[in-house]
């Protein structure tokens, strides 16, 4: 409005400055001609330096780092869940995100394990599971068989116990936040929260400060890797006992039931008990079943307990007001745990959403009273899609189903057939293999001269064997194109396999199964899981990505994007060093090219 305005004064101005001229009669043509011209640029130029400035104005605000980075990642959320459920989500959440910030609607992972801990480290890091190290939540040690967790750690303790807790030792790059406390020497304010461990972890980095939800307490607890003692706001949050306010309520939808898209389908929940395997849901008291935190976990109450503790530490630890640039990462797990006993094809797992949606609009809003959004880089990911569970795809004739013995079950078999061939007892560790991992005993084979590749490929012939298995790869075969011909799948595959850490074989269901069979009755407690994720398929790939706030302009991006190109375009907004391992490429929607590629030899992040 302003330029038109004054460009509007101007045309008068000089169409009167040219009558006057016209009328002139004592002026020569020459003169006139030569008046008229120094008028033009005068006019010219009143007309562009404002817009300009207003250009100039824009370019230094843009420059200027945000207060803070706030990395959101929801746990086991699929691309399009979102554009589903947009009409139902009010303002302020994840409309604001989608309506105000940058939209990229075909992100996926790049690799095949589509865990938690894996797609939270990818996003940390920018770099595939082979560099980062984190190929599962858990997996074995392949010299002693034993189980390793991606984050549980013996040297650590939970605060203010002798137990054993977690630390992010096993992450074998550095992260985003790593890298900013590496451009600030250390002086960097580095956080994250989540209901899970292996979720904040990964955020926080190895330098910054991680807190989770305890479901034996109802408390935000970390371990002594980042604090011998709590700081007195988190001990003073905890004492309020906000999560046991919640004892003898129930989760009801939150809207007129014949609204949800899967009213009156299922209940495909498993073994929840007095739970509930259908609305409504009633969480009891601390001196029920034992279950009460995890109860709130399974609901919209975990994640609105996670954003009221992250906006306690917004406000205690003075987020956005220091310096430099402050960091908070954000993982909301409730939709996961929600979606594994229910199944995304629920009402409840519509719910979740639709509270979700309504927990962030807070969030927002207080971070715009704060902060303020306009100095708030916002990015949103999901660290994994979702799968259907089978029970519902069966009902629209859709091919599917579950892998008809446990896991151990299938151990013990192809052990069987190892044996008869080789005639040595449990080749493959016998301990609970960490699927799709399977792994052998190499110090066996080895006594006993076997040939390593052989009994690879004899393993993963009797894996094949079983139904509902679409391919089981020797780690030999990694580096070859032997994967069924599908050179994606290959791909996806090889960016797992750390030679340190992978199985000897990768094992991968048909598309729409599932690799455990569901809970017997009266087996297992909660949570009963009725489905999973993990795949390397679509449905467990694509996830939505989303950069909002810091005067983002409004843009929805069709074009393809890996969800490694995250880390590397945070690093380069804030001008900083990419991860150590990354292997993504800045967006340039977020990052304009002539900053994210000042050093035009980085190739690799600057294509």
């Amino acid at each position: 409005m302003f330029i038109r305005t004054h460009q509007s004064a101007s045309s008068r101005l000089y169409s009167n400055f040219s009558l006057y001229f016209r009328s002139a009669a004592r002026l020569s043509q020459k003169t006139y001609q030569g008046v008229a011209f120094l008028l033009a640029c005068w006019i010219s130029t009143c007309s562009v330096l404002p817009a300009q400035q207003q250009a100039k104005q824009d370019s230094a605000e843009d420059k200027h780092p945000p207060k803070l980075i706030l990395q959101i990642v929801v746990d086991q959320l699929r691309e399009d869940m979102l554009s589903r459920m947009a009409p139902r989500f009010g303002k302020g959440g994840f409309r604001y995100l989608m309506d105000e910030g940058v939209w990229y609607v075909s992100a996926t992972h790049p690799h095949a394990n589509t865990e938690t801990a894996v797609g939270h480290t990818v996003l940390a890091t920018g770099a595939y599971p082979s560099r980062n190290g984190i190929i599962g939540n858990k997996w074995l040690d392949p010299k002693t068989g034993k189980v390793q967790d991606c984050v549980n750690n013996l040297d650590y303790f939970l605060v203010g116990t002798q137990k054993t807790s977690a630390a992010p030792l096993q992450i074998l790059t550095t992260t985003f936040s790593d890298q900013m406390a590496l451009a600030t020497n250390g002086k960097s304010h580095i956080f994250a929260v989540s209901e899970k461990d292996r979720a904040a972890i990964p955020l926080a980095g190895h330098n910054g400060k991680a807190f989770w939800f305890n479901t034996d307490n109802g408390q935000f607890n970390t371990s002594t890797y980042y604090y011998s003692a709590y700081p007195a706001w988190v001990s003073d949050w905890n004492n309020k006992k906000d999560a046991d306010a919640w004892q003898n309520k129930e989760w009801v939808p939150l809207d007129k039931p014949t609204t949800y898209l899967y009213y009156g389908t299922g209940p495909f929940a498993k073994n929840m008990g007095p739970y509930g395997d259908a609305f409504p849901h009633h969480f009891g008291t601390l001196g029920g079943d034992g279950t009460f935190y995890t109860k709130l976990t399974i609901s919209y109450v975990g994640n609105r307990l996670t954003a009221d503790f992250a906006k306690a530490l917004i406000e205690n630890e003075q987020l956005g007001s220091h310096e430099g640039t402050d960091y908070l990462g954000i993982s909301f797990s409730s939709t996961d745990i929600v979606d594994h006993n229910f199944s995304p094809d629920s009402m409840e797992g519509e719910d979740v959403l639709l509270r979700l949606d309504q927990t962030l609009a807070c969030l927002f809003s207080y971070i715009d009273k704060t902060v303020g959004l306009k100095n708030t880089l916002i990015v949103l990911a999901g660290d994994h899609g979702s799968a259907d569970v089978p029970e519902y795809l069966e009902t629209l004739h859709i091919p599917t189903g579950r892998l008809d013995t446990t896991i151990d079950d299938l151990v013990t078999a192809v052990n069987q057939v190892l044996l008869d061939k080789y005639q040595v007892p449990n080749l493959l560790f016998p301990s609970h293999q960490p699927l799709p991992y399977l792994y052998l005993d190499h110090d066996l084979i080895q006594k006993n001269h076997l040939d390593l590749v052989e009994v690879q490929r004899t393993a993963a012939d009797a894996v094949m064997s079983k139904k509902g298995i679409y391919l089981a790869l020797p780690a030999t075969s990694t580096q070859t194109n032997n994967s069924n011909g599908d050179a994606q799948l290959l791909e996806r595959i090889q960016r797992m396999h750390n030679p340190a850490r992978a199985g000897d074989l990768y094992v991968v269901q048909l598309p729409q199964w599932q690799l455990g069979r569901p809970p017997a009755s009266g087996e297992g407690n909660l949570p009963g899981a009725g489905v999973d994720h993990g795949s390397p398929w679509e449905y467990d790939t694509s996830v939505p990505v989303i950069f909002a706030g810091a005067r983002l302009k409004h843009s929805v991006i069709s074009r393809p994007i890996s969800t490694v190109d995250v880390a590397v375009t945070l690093s380069g907004k804030l001008g900083i060093g990419y991860p150590s391992g990354s292997a993504g490429t800045v967006l340039p929607e977020i990052v304009p090219a002539a900053m994210a590629c000042q050093d035009m030899a980085d190739e690799e992040h600057c294509k």
